[in-house]
């Protein structure tokens, strides 16, 4: 499996999948001029990327008892793409961190490799790239 992204000149980059660690994360990050930001335990990281994705954000979050939250433009600068960090009351793991976003509209790509990452036991496999402020 491969995947593909844009660097900062928007030339078109392909990483093979099973390169895919922290190290090459934060080294893909720095060539799209990014760094690499990671979810405290209680945090979750939403992306929403679709207004399907916005909708069921805004439908399911009340679901989550006294989460609170706050949006940010993606680092993409695309509109409509939001990064979104939900503070939870409790810790939560990191499978349990995969479910919850999916669940609460994030890309389900995104959420699909970060449960593959659990299964190649990186144990951090939820992470957001931004941009410097």
């Amino acid at each position: 499996m491969t995947i593909q992204y844009k660097d900062k000149a928007q030339t078109t980059q392909t990483t093979a999948y099973a390169e895919d660690t922290i190290e090459s994360a934060r080294a893909k990050a720095a060539r799209m001029g990014c760094f690499v930001v990671f979810p405290e335990p209680t945090q979750l990281f939403v992306d929403i990327d679709t207004p399907a994705g916005l909708r069921t954000f805004v439908q399911n979050l009340p679901r989550l008892r006294g989460a609170s939250y706050t949006v940010r433009p993606s680092q993409s600068g695309l509109p409509g793409h939001f990064h979104v960090t939900v503070a939870m009351s409790r810790p939560v793991s990191p499978i349990e961190r995969i479910a919850l976003q999916a669940m609460l509209g994030s890309d389900l790509t995104r959420e699909i490799l970060s449960w593959l990452r659990i299964q190649r036991g990186i144990e951090e496999p939820t992470i957001f790239f931004e941009r410097e402020k």
